[in-house]
């Protein structure tokens, strides 16, 4: 079971009342409610249309990422040496196809959020994750800033920690 958080109210319930809930109070209809179900209707109706131009732009962006890559590889496979990619272009590869997978984690999250109407805390752990092992993957060693890599090392370390904490309560449940 994933571990939600609830940005919008549950049918019934205003706007103003979503952390503490209407229910709580034992009234059968707030009274802010009457005022405030428009509202409650055009900002669902806003938000649904965001969320849905937001997933149209994520397919556009995982379609042209894919597209890009797969010219690259065409075009590394095919150049002089022939069949052999080098470090450097191994790396941009690798780069590419780790940023497709990026793309197409948010891409779920959002059609989750659509779906459910609540951020699963676990996938976009996960998407950070990913992320920052991308950017571990394709850093030039070279030229690097010791301290650097040490904000990349406590960054992976806190995202890896709070899923781990995550994932143990859930458990629990």
């Amino acid at each position: 079971m994933l571990m939600r958080w609830r940005l919008t109210p549950v049918p019934g319930q205003c706007m103003l009342h979503v952390r503490e809930g209407c229910a709580k109070f034992g009234k059968k209809k707030c009274r802010y409610s009457s005022g405030w179900k428009m509202f409650d209707r055009y900002y669902e109706r806003f938000e649904r249309a965001v969320s849905l131009v937001l997933l149209l732009l994520m397919g556009v962006i995982v379609l042209a990422a894919t597209a890009e890559l797969i010219y690259l590889l065409y075009q590394d496979l095919l150049s002089p040496p022939g069949l052999f990619l080098g470090v450097s272009e191994l790396f941009q590869v690798f780069g590419l196809f780790m940023m497709v997978l990026i793309a197409i984690e948010l891409m779920s999250s959002i059609y989750m959020y659509l779906k459910d109407k609540v951020v699963h805390v676990e996938i976009i752990f996960l998407i950070g994750i990913t992320a920052v092992t991308r950017k571990i993957v394709i850093l030039d060693s070279k030229d690097i800033d010791p301290f650097y890599l040490m904000g990349l090392a406590s960054l992976l370390a806190a995202l890896t920690g709070g899923y781990y904490l995550i994932k143990k309560r859930t458990q629990e449940k």
